[in-house]
């Protein structure tokens, strides 16, 4: 997806770390609470945040590693990237943010890479969201986590796990990519999307499409 960087509100964050260049939103919109590895981030109680976010990789200099649990829930952004080096996007993070347009998840530089889980209803009910991108730091994806979106196209790196109704009732999603690291899907997790074209990787060992229908191998033989 091409970004126009010039659309978001950006502050130099020259910190050391992989990628000295990256530019991230200005950190006096967040608010950051202290956690083993490093920072979580919300937004700041009574800010106004820009329509489109980037969210920063450090924090008086330890590393931004989660985003905390309904940390921008209903707020009004249309857009937002989270780079390399988060681990969690929280339990409902962003959900009912009915303006989110597009998301990019891991896919731009940024901290030490880590494993990412998308938890529970992170992006539910985001109405407007079409677009989102799947970097291959993106390993679980819970329940509900993308449900009731217009996402339009699911094309996952090195996704290991997606959890019931994950992406239940996004009417507009038209394909989904199953990579080879892609072995626990659970059986309704495309609930109600009725017009998406599946695609499986040959190297997956558990999965195959057949009859546009995700099937384990195992079973289907």
């Amino acid at each position: 997806m091409a970004v126009d960087l010039c659309l978001f509100a950006f502050t130099a964050c020259d910190i050391g770390l992989k990628d000295k260049t990256y530019n991230a939103t200005d950190s006096s919109y967040f608010e950051f609470t202290e956690i083993e590895s490093g920072y979580a981030i919300s937004v700041k109680e009574g800010a106004t945040l820009p329509e489109k976010i980037k969210l920063p990789i450090v924090y008086e200099g330890k590393e931004v590693v989660e985003i905390s649990a309904e940390a921008f829930k209903g707020t009004d952004i249309k857009g937002v990237i989270i780079p390399e080096g988060y681990s969690i996007i929280g339990k409902e993070a962003f959900s009912g943010c009915e303006n989110l347009e597009s998301v990019t998840i891991a896919t731009q530089i940024g901290g030490t890479k880590k494993d990412l889980t998308v938890r529970y209803s992170a992006f539910k009910g985001c109405s407007k969201l079409a677009t989102v991108e799947f970097g291959d730091c993106v390993k679980v994806i819970d329940a509900y986590a993308f449900s009731d979106t217009m996402i339009t196209k699911a094309i996952f790196k090195k996704v290991e796990k997606i959890g019931k109704k994950a992406f239940e009732n996004c009417t507009t999603l038209s394909k989904v990519y199953i990579p080879a690291t892609l072995t626990d899907i659970a059986d309704d997790t495309f609930d109600g999307c009725l017009n998406v074209k599946y695609e499986c990787s040959v190297s997956n060992t558990v999965y195959e499409v057949v009859d546009n229908k995700i099937v384990k191998k195992c079973l289907h033989k």
